[in-house]
């Protein structure tokens, strides 16, 4: 193989990995934004309804968002009823995951500062990935 051959099958590799960076991104972003959101809902009600109701309206709102926005806003595909609702379910899923997780590396000892780090690792791709398989699969309905 000689260099030049080399070089292109790098940059057809880059091509075919630059569409999945770019979703990536998206995803990253609209978490970001989701994130600001929910935490602008939370403080809104906050004084009025406590913490407990006001955290719970507020993460309500952020499942609507990945629901209503991640299919076409990130991963560009449109997605039936049924589907963003499968989405929903996904996002509840890993809300309780994520508590499970939490539980478990605090009794394993991790410093709690840290393992919201380590939660947020996991709960993120596996929202990424469990995201792209709803949203690919068209079998669902």
């Amino acid at each position: 193989m000689t260099s030049l051959q080399r070089s292109n099958s790098k940059g057809d590799r880059l091509q075919k990995l630059a569409p999945r960076l770019t979703e990536i991104g998206r995803f990253f972003t609209a978490g970001i934004a989701n994130t600001l959101i929910t935490i602008g809902i939370y403080q809104l009600l906050v004084a009025n309804l406590g913490p407990l109701w006001a955290y719970g309206v507020a993460w309500l709102a952020g499942i609507m968002i990945v629901a209503a926005v991640y299919p076409a806003m990130v991963f560009r595909v449109s997605a039936a009823l049924p589907t963003r609702i499968m989405m929903a379910g996904l996002y509840v899923t890993l809300f309780v995951l994520g508590l499970l997780l939490t539980r478990c590396l605090n009794d394993l000892g991790l410093p709690a500062r840290l393992t919201i780090f380590a939660v947020t690792a996991a709960t993120s791709s596996s929202g990424y990935f469990g995201g792209r398989f709803i949203l690919r699969t068209k079998s669902w309905i």
